[in-house]
């Protein structure tokens, strides 16, 4: 390709100016070749000068035609020509070759032949060997040549011109450096659901450029999923720009995560909340250290829900939580688990009985991680757990009269202890006096104590070391969830399968179950008074069935605790219709005699029954009291966003 130019021209003479080789920049610049020159992978930076660096190595005349001649010979220097040349004929011409060099790694681009400073229309050139906007890369040696010529269809002077000049070529630095794009430091990259709406997405990154400068609002955004800050989730958010010159910055991704909470446990007089991110949170009763603040300060001095710190659960997120009287117990993403607060009979299950402020390590099996974890609400001033293994088995620790744990003894374990083989369960709930299991066929284990029926063996035969093992229930099928209840020496299960329907058995002298009747029941027995359940949950004498968004209640509620906004016994299934209740249940957990639910989009927590001024159950900032016809809105306060 070949750029021409019209010469300007003084009078009969014709000065140009040049000067080979200024660059654009006229100070001093620095580099980075690392940069600038990837295939050289020097590490640092180098100064250069701007017009000593590419410069003119030779100039010499090549012909001319039609009586065109060099007028007196050129000279030459690094940075200039100089010369003079007689055109006496329309078609005469004079060309000339001039090779440069680039000294350093670092592309240049012939921008322009610079503008000549005065006017000629008769006089033009042509430019060839190279064209404006190539670029001169690395160590090399660039030739191109220079022709001067009559323009004869612009002839407006005599024959016979002479032309002295000097000329200047620009190069300048070839834009190929993309532009970087850096994270805004100390962003909130872990957003409550509640502030979503808060977040700008434009304030996490930023982009400059070596040429074009600050690109910031240049960057294009886009996420995956798609972007929606009144929904939880974790989202990636890509942030990309370009310059000017079509060079592509490296793409940032960052991680959002819009949170809520996804599950609530609760002690006897102490809940614990989850969120989606991975965080405990924790209010109520604090006398033994549940609440995992590293002290046994008094609930009144600490009524919202506090935050445990996650550097005490190995600095990762936490992925599972459970209540037991007054101990708490949770487990990280890497399968291990931590338990604090009541250590008597071994609860925390780090092979003492000593009492833990903070999350204390459990004693893991061998091999084995955690995948789910849970515990008993008895009130017998005793705690037990349950772990579930990632081989298919469940581990128990903790209290252990009554067989309760399934290991076929009455000693506490102060380390968990397996206590299945089969390596197919896939849901356990340990209760107050045993517990139960669902396997990955939906049949269903059950261990520990029968004095009201738990075993499901159509009898209340005293267990004892070889029936208190995990069995499986006959005519049992396809259950989904179980979960067991009770307190003191009483217990009871409630299960749900795959289609809704609600099997219970067990202590029933108050309704607990919900089959209508007051008596004991031995073997499953369907609740017909609700179906397509979701969800469910026992607290010490009464339960909770969740259907859709709607919670049903059944059992002792002399506090209230079945959200009925009654204090009165109920034999069956009843639809709670109190206000934050109604349409809003995500999941609900009960307790000695007090119960919470968490709102289906995990952002409150409500509770009722039993409270006293000194242990603060519902975590609200507001003194509380004993609540059965209202519920009591937790004061849960998010982060601040950053």
């Amino acid at each position: 390709m070949t750029k021409q130019k019209n010469i300007p021209k003084k009078n009969k003479f014709l000065s140009v100016w040049i000067s080979v080789v200024t660059l654009v920049f006229v100070t001093i610049s620095t580099i980075a070749y690392s940069v600038l020159n990837a295939d050289l992978s020097i590490v640092g930076n180098a100064n250069f000068r701007t017009q000593a660096d590419i410069r003119i190595v030779d100039f010499k005349l090549i012909n001319g035609t039609n009586g065109g001649i060099e007028e007196y010979n050129s000279n030459y220097s690094k940075d200039t020509i100089i010369s003079g040349i007689s055109l006496p004929n329309l078609d005469s011409t004079v060309t000339y070759e001039i090779t440069v060099t680039n000294f350093v790694n670092i592309p240049m681009v012939l921008s322009m032949i610079n503008d000549m400073i005065y006017s000629n229309p008769d006089i033009e050139y042509v430019l060839t060997g190279m064209d404006i906007d190539d670029v001169v890369n690395g160590l090399t040696t660039e030739g191109f040549q220079i022709t001067f010529m009559y323009n004869s269809s612009l002839l407006t002077v005599p024959n016979d011109d002479k032309l002295d000049f000097r000329i200047e070529f620009i190069f300048e630095m070839a834009d190929i450096t993309p532009p970087v794009i850096t994270a805004v430091p100390n962003k909130s990259l872990e957003v409550f659901l509640t502030q979503g709406n808060n977040i700008d997405l434009t304030t996490y990154a930023t982009a400059m450029d070596d040429v074009d400068g600050d690109v910031t609002n240049n960057i294009v955004i886009s996420s995956s999923p798609t972007f929606n800050p009144n929904q939880a989730g974790t989202y990636d958010i890509t942030y990309n720009v370009q310059d000017a010159a079509g060079n592509q910055a490296t793409p940032l991704t960052i991680t959002i995560v819009i949170w809520n909470f996804v599950k609530i446990a609760n002690g006897q007089y102490h809940g614990i909340a989850l969120g989606s991110n991975g965080s405990v949170w924790t209010w109520g009763y604090n006398v033994n250290g549940q609440r995992g603040q590293g002290n046994t300060n008094s609930a009144s001095t600490m009524r919202a829900p506090t935050i445990i710190d996650k550097s005490y659960f190995g600095d990762l997120p936490v992925i599972d939580i459970a209540g037991g009287y007054y101990t708490s117990c949770a487990i990280n993403s890497a399968g291990n688990a931590y338990c604090w607060g009541l250590g008597t009979q071994g609860a925390i299950g780090n092979g003492a009985t000593t009492n833990q402020t903070r999350p204390t390590a459990v004693t893991m099996p061998s091999g084995i991680s955690f995948t789910e974890i849970s515990g008993s609400h008895a009130s017998d001033s005793a705690a037990c757990f349950g772990g579930l293994g990632d081989d298919g088995n469940v581990y128990t620790w903790g209290y252990g009269a009554g067989y309760r744990l399934g290991t076929g003894a009455t000693a506490n374990r102060t380390t968990p202890t397996q206590i299945t083989t089969s390596g197919d369960i896939v849901q356990a709930s340990q209760g107050n006096m045993g517990g139960a299991a669902v396997t990955s066929s939906g049949q269903v284990y059950v261990w520990g104590a029968n004095g009201q029926g738990q075993l499901a063996r159509g009898n209340t035969t005293a267990a004892n070391a070889t029936t208190s093992l995990p069995t499986i229930v006959s005519n049992l099928s396809d259950i989904k969830e179980i979960n067991y209840g009770g307190y003191a020496g009483n217990g009871f299960i409630t299960s749900f399968d795959i289609h809704g329907d609600v099997y219970a058995w067990g202590w029933n002298a108050y309704g607990s179950i919900g089959d209508g009747t007051s008596t004991n029941k031995t073997t499953p027995t369907k609740i017909n008074g609700v179906s397509n359940v979701r969800g469910l949950s026992t607290g010490s004498d009464y339960s909770h069935y969740v259907v859709g968004d709607n919670l049903y209640s059944t059992g002792y509620m002399n506090y209230g605790e079945g959200f009925l906004g009654t204090t009165t016994t109920r034999t069956s299934p009843i639809l709670s219709t109190m206000n934050n209740v109604a349409g809003n249940v995500g999941m609900a957990i009960g307790s000695y005699d007090n119960a919470w639910i968490l709102s289906k989009d995990g952002t409150m927590v409500y509770g009722i029954g039993y409270c006293d001024t000194a242990g603060q159950e519902f975590g609200s900032t507001v003194t509380q009291t004993t609540s059965n016809a209202a519920v009591v809105g937790w004061s849960f306060t998010p982060p601040p966003i950053t």
